[in-house]
Parts: C-alpha cells; sequence; structure tokens
C-alpha cells in the first residue's frame, strides 16, 4: 500500500509541473535571467531556435558588420615573382637549402608548378641540370632515337684508335701480328675490342670481336668470331658497320634478343650470298682465352640468305642444323664465310602449313620455357606454371585437328634432334649428342 500511494504521489508533481510549464509563458531564447545567465533554446520545443527578428531587419545588421578573416598561411598564397619582404628576404630565400626533389624546407609545392621565373623543373629532376644539359649540347628524353651517339666510322677504311685517334693501317697490322688487342671506337658510347687469336675448336684463327658500351641502349653484348680468310691481315669493316646498326637500332627501341636476326645488304664481306646474323648464347661450347664483355652476352654467327627464312621462323633448327654441320655441338661460335647454305628451298613439308615462309603473317607459336624430353620408353613435355595464359592463347588458335607448339633449347638434354635437307629437298631427322657423353635425355 505504502508503494501504490507514493507512486500516486510523484504521478501528481509531474503533471503538475507539465501544466505549469505550458501554462506559463517562458522568455523568449537568448535573453538574460534574473542570475545573469542567458536562456537556452528547449530542445523539446524547436519553434524556440526560429528566429523572431525579420528578414530585413537580419539583412541590415550583417550589413554593418565587416567582413570575417580567415588567417591563412603565407606559403599557400606564395607565387613567385611577388613582393618577398626586402631584400634580406630575397638574400636569404636564395642561401636556403633545397631537397632532391626541387622543394625547400618549409616551402610548398606551389614553387613546381612551373610560374616562377627561373627554369621550369619536373619534379624529381634537381635544379641546374637542364642548362649544364643545354652546355653539353645533349637532347633530353629517354634512351631512343635522339640519344644515340652518331657514328664515328671515317667514310673507309678501319674505326678510330680509342686514345690514338686515326692510326696508320701499318701501325695496326704490327699490334695484331705481336697478339694484342686494339679498342676500335664506334661512336662516344660504344668501342669494340678486337685481336687476332687461334681457336682450339676449330684450329685456325679467328677475328675477335667484343662489344663495350651496347647495354647503355637496352642492348646485349656482342661478340664475333670470324674466321680469318686467306692472306686477311686486317679486321673486315663490314663488322663494325653491323655493331654500329645494331647500337642504332637497339637505340630505337628494337635490341636484338637471343634468337634473334638482322639482315644485310647485298656484297656483304665480299659475297652476296651472306645475308645476316644469328645471335645465340654460348652453353657447351669453348669459351676460355676469347675476348668477352661483361654478361649478359650474344655471339653472332653468320648467315647465309637462304637461311634468313629459317632464321626468322625456325630459329633454334637453323641453329642446331648449324651444330649438326660443324660438328659442334650444339651449335658453332665462329663464322664462315662463303659456305654452303644448310637449307635451300623449303620444299615439301609440314613446315609450310605450320608458317608461312613468304610473307611471314603467321607461324608456330613459341612457349616460353617449354621443353621435350625424349629418353627410352617415354616423352617428357614440360611446361612452366606461369605460361598457363600462352599455352590457353595457343589452344584457342589452334586447328581443331592439330595442335603445334614450338619448343625451347633444353640445356639439361645431353642431346637434341636435327632436321636435314638433302640435295633432292626432303627432309631427314638425326641426332646430335655433347662430345664424347652418352645420350639419355634427347
Amino acid at each position: 500500500p505504502c508503494r501504490t500511494i507514493l507512486s500516486r504521489l510523484a504521478t501528481a508533481e509531474t503533471a503538475n509541473t507539465v501544466d505549469s510549464a505550458l501554462s506559463e509563458p517562458s522568455a523568449p531564447p537568448g535573453t538574460s535571467l534574473p542570475d545573469g545567465s542567458t536562456r537556452r533554446p528547449n530542445p523539446a520545443n524547436p519553434m524556440e531556435y526560429c528566429s523572431t527578428i525579420p528578414v530585413a531587419e537580419q539583412m541590415a545588421q550583417a550589413a554593418a558588420l565587416s567582413p570575417p578573416s580567415v588567417m591563412v598561411p603565407v606559403g599557400v598564397l606564395k607565387r613567385a615573382g611577388g613582393s618577398t619582404g626586402g631584400s634580406v628576404e630575397a638574400e636569404r630565400e636564395n642561401k636556403s637549402v633545397m631537397f632532391s626533389d626541387g622543394i625547400r624546407p618549409g616551402g610548398d609545392l606551389t614553387e613546381l608548378d612551373g610560374r616562377g621565373g627561373g627554369e621550369h623543373r619536373t619534379l624529381g629532376r634537381r635544379a641546374g641540370r637542364g642548362r649544364n644539359r643545354q652546355r653539353r649540347g645533349r637532347t633530353g628524353g629517354p634512351v631512343g632515337a635522339q640519344d644515340v651517339c652518331t657514328s664515328m666510322l671515317p667514310p673507309e677504311g678501319l674505326p678510330l684508335v680509342s686514345g690514338r685517334g686515326a692510326v696508320e693501317e701499318e701501325e695496326v697490322l704490327v699490334w695484331f701480328s705481336a697478339g694484342t688487342y686494339v679498342n676500335f671506337v664506334m661512336n662516344k658510347n660504344l668501342t669494340v675490342i678486337t685481336k687476332q687469336l687461334h681457336y682450339p675448336p676449330i684450329n685456325k684463327l679467328c677475328w675477335n670481336f667484343a662489344t663495350r658500351g651496347l647495354t647503355s641502349v637496352g642492348q646485349d653484348e656482342v661478340v664475333i668470331l670470324l674466321e680469318v680468310a686467306d692472306d686477311e691481315q686486317l679486321p673486315p669493316r663490314e663488322v663494325f658497320t653491323m655493331l654500329q646498326a645494331l647500337y642504332e637500332q637497339a637505340g630505337a627501341g628494337s635490341p636484338v634478343a637471343e634468337m634473334g636476326h638482322i639482315s644485310v645488304g647485298s656484297d656483304y664481306l665480299g659475297s652476296s650470298a651472306h645475308g645476316g646474323w644469328l645471335f645465340i648464347r654460348h652453353t657447351h661450347q669453348t669459351v676460355a682465352d676469347l675476348l668477352l664483355p661483361p654478361p649478359p652476352c650474344l655471339f653472332g654467327v653468320l648467315i647465309m640468305r637462304w637461311e634468313i627464312p629459317w632464321a626468322r621462323v625456325f630459329p633454334l633448327r637453323l641453329m642446331l642444323r648449324l651444330g649438326a654441320e660443324f660438328r659442334y655441338y650444339p651449335a658453332p661460335l665462329v663464322s664462315v664465310r662463303g659456305r654452303k647454305p644448310v637449307y635451300g628451298e623449303i620444299g615439301h613439308t609440314i613446315m609450310n602449313v605450320l608458317a608461312d615462309f613468304k610473307n611471314y603473317t603467321y607461324a608456330l607459336p613459341t612457349i616460353r620455357g617449354l621443353v621435350i624430353h625424349m629418353s627410352t620408353g617415354r616423352t617428357d613435355i614440360l611446361l612452366p606454371k606461369n605460361r598457363y595464359d600462352a599455352v590457353l592463347k595457343a589452344l584457342n588458335t589452334s586447328n581443331e585437328t592439330v595442335l603445334a607448339l614450338g619448343s625451347n633449347f633444353s640445356l639439361s638434354a645431353d642431346s637434341h634432334l636435327v632436321a636435314i635437307q638433302g640435295d633432292d629437298g626432303s627432309y631427314q631427322t638425326q641426332a646430335i649428342n655433347i662430345l664424347n657423353k652418352e645420350r639419355k635425355v634427347t
């Protein structure tokens, strides 16, 4: 009973308080109360948040007040060409420190917007570099045709000798006869070290050319081993012109990679039968006592004009065929002038279906890293895991009944199959293997 009486009294007091609040007029918000404080709007009455002052009076009061001011850091609004605050500040600005990205300590990115009175700088380029480049007379930009040094080859004769300039051929002949090498200059970035040496695998004298500087245009260094012709005392000029052309081609954005080739004009190295150069890596070949540039490097092998289609469509087949011709696994490193081509007319072969030897409109898809191993009683096709997309593309573009894929040279195999073309144009398959090693994996 006591709890019921107390609850009824509390309900009655609450009702009286609400009635008194609604019946008594309250002072408007913002007025001063007797205790000196300012009355705040009642959250339970949204109408107290609305202003009772007419709009015209509010506009008149706003026009009489001064506009609000905002404090903005000086660096945000600073622009070059404006006032610097006196000669002291200007001198301090000239002596200030600048980071490598072109921003001063305490400065801002507006200094890089190109509105200043000085030279325009790109973000990340140090100040003054453009003026130094203009003084050197060089053009800017990435590696490309504009950045390739022009050829310093004379119109005829041998190139200039590094550190000596033009040298008489009789003096160069003395150097080669003494077994020393000569460093020839192709341009400001490319030199070719040349020496005449005896190469044991063929037991003959060879010209050894080794480049220095092709990597400046994204091209692997190149080594040329050319068999010395009868009564030849000086290296042929055509090799130097080819290396300079290779430099310019790489500088234009087309470097030659492994199994790549370049073509040459007619009457090259004394014969119109020479067609170009095939570039390969050395694997099992002997490279002791040779002049070699820093790795990675490519070896250029002279190919005949009849062999150009194979170098373009099936370079691996051509490389292995040269190895079978010279009985040197997997391919010779020495170039021989005036030899008989290993391939002639294409003839009747399945390769005519797999590739276009005339217009080169299509070719056999080659999966990088794919190798095929044959051993006793089994054949293994090894596909890299990261070549799934390439294999899927080859499957989608292949014939419904025939799937043909090009493989790569396998370093783990001890022998390879070679397609040899006979005099009648027919083909047969032979195997070449490492000398004095049993054949286990082909």
